[in-house]
């Protein structure tokens, strides 16, 4: 069993990229299984254990065994403790996605640690990928979940081996074409002695009822169904590769280029391509200006009967106020109203309207010292304006902008540049809202983002232009 499972992890090829492996461990058969084989392969781990305070005693024995493996193994533990069932209360989530939202978070936290650590030379150089344990029964049990809710064809797929999430990080899962038996059967053989959740004996939540009543009653038809299904996995993953091949062709033939970076155009006649490239096309296009999730079928009905449409302009209100706009012969997918503007704020006024009104202008030392007393925390913020010269050239007050994020859209801190997406993930921005945060930027360079109520729970000041001693002229930003 010691080696079956190893040769079916080694086979899969997709270790062979990375040098250092952030691995979620539960404590379970399962993590512990693949934390056994990862460090007998060589690979320098940074286990992390998420304490989700859901089951009194039983979580903190939990914890107390992966503090004793990784002790055993003089490997540095990240522990992350937080009442789980708190936090689904406070945002309207259940226990199992709270759960895997404070999961995937303590995962990426840790990767960006050993990333920065990389940098500093502090460990060797090396590529980072954060390993799950998910196994093939996980996979049948995902893939019939999905077809119980009602799924489309991407949703037979189930899990990827290897995906890239919203932080750049590579998520792996070596253990997915490895069956729980055996998984098991590979811990009673090592001594390993993993924790036992019973509750994954309990038929309370729905992925526990398929484990541990659908499944069993299916196999009695097939006593290798989950073989079968995660073989369907495999087939619908090779077909998703192909079709969405062919969308990305056909987007890219019909786009039109010449509208607002944050809008996506094409011709009509991209509608009356087949639909299954259509729709995964609007689908793709969708997931470019932020609006990858809850879109449904009757939304993409509704979006292809605008090619139907007599109406010279018609629209369709899409989730999240994003909205599908026929005008003529093309058709306009647009992010909500907010993150379309851009206001220039050096103009001649040197006041903009819009949600909240702000003001630019050039002061010197002395009369930034007399006003800045006068203003409240958070509500301005102040370069040298020599500095901002320097980058940008004369008069940069000029070329501030007031917007909303774009693609490319960096903040200069001490230790180096930032994507703002990186950023909206680590102060846990929703996805939903990044777009509504406005900002203070000249080109791509973010300069402030200012505290934004139920937006933006701190402000953000680039690191660049900051005011020393040796200023003498400031370009000051505010709300007014």
């Amino acid at each position: 069993m010691e080696n079956r499972i190893t040769d079916i992890v080694s086979k899969t090829d997709m270790l062979s990229d990375y040098h250092h492996i952030v691995l979620g461990l539960s404590g379970g058969p399962d993590s512990v299984c693949l934390f056994d084989v990862l460090m007998r392969a060589g690979f320098q781990i940074w286990p992390v254990h998420v304490n989700h305070m859901l089951r009194p005693g039983a979580a903190d024995r939990d914890q107390a065994y992966v503090e004793a493996l990784c002790e055993a193994q003089s490997l540095p533990l990240k522990v992350v403790k937080v009442d789980c069932a708190a936090m689904a209360r406070e945002q309207g989530l259940t226990s199992e996605e709270a759960g895997r939202s404070i999961r995937y978070e303590a995962f990426r936290e840790k990767a960006r640690e050993v990333q920065s650590a990389i940098r500093a030379g502090e460990v060797a150089p090396g590529k980072i990928a954060i390993a799950l344990a998910h196994h093939a029964d996980d996979q049948a049990e995902t893939i019939l979940q999905r077809i119980i809710r009602g799924t489309g064809t991407d949703g037979l797929v189930g899990m990827e081996p290897v995906r890239t999430d919203e932080s750049g990080f590579d998520i792996i899962r070596p253990l997915l074409g490895v069956r729980r038996a055996d998984i098991e059967a590979y811990c009673e053989q090592r001594e390993l002695h993993p924790c036992i959740d019973h509750t994954n004996s309990e038929p309370v939540y729905a992925r526990n009822r398929i484990r541990l009543e659908l499944i069993p009653m299916l196999e009695r038809y097939n006593p290798r169904v989950v073989e079968a299904i995660d073989r369907l996995g495999d087939i619908a993953a090779e077909d998703k590769a192909f079709l969405d091949a062919q969308a990305e062709a056909a987007l890219k033939n019909y786009q039109i280029w010449s509208v607002a970076s944050s809008q996506r155009a094409f011709h009509i006649d991209l509608l009356q391509e087949p639909l299954a490239i259509s729709r995964r096309a609007l689908a793709h296009a969708l997931a470019e200006i932020g609006l990858a999730e809850d879109v449904t079928a009757a939304h993409y009905k509704a979006m292809l009967a605008l090619a139907r449409s007599d109406k010279a302009s018609a629209q369709v209100d899409l989730p999240h106020g994003y909205k599908a706009r026929k005008e003529y012969d093309r058709i306009v997918l647009n992010p909500p109203e907010s993150s379309t503007e851009a206001l220039q704020l050096g103009d001649a006024t040197g006041v903009t309207g819009g949600l909240a009104g702000v003001q630019v202008q050039v002061m010197d030392a002395a009369e930034y010292q007399a006003l800045c007393v006068e203003w409240k925390p958070d509500t301005f913020a102040c370069f040298d304006r020599g500095k901002l010269a320097a980058r940008f050239g004369e008069a940069p007050e000029e070329r501030i902008l007031w917007r909303t994020r774009r693609e490319g859209d960096v903040l200069l801190l001490r230790d180096g540049r930032k994507k703002l997406q990186d950023l909206f993930v680590d102060d846990k921005v929703p996805r939903f809202r990044r777009d509504k945060v406005r900002m203070a930027v000249i080109d791509s360079e973010v300069l402030w983002i200012p505290l934004q109520e139920g937006l933006i729970r701190r402000a953000r000041y680039t690191a660049a232009y900051s005011v020393g001693a040796e200023t003498t002229e400031l370009v000051v930003v505010w709300k007014v």
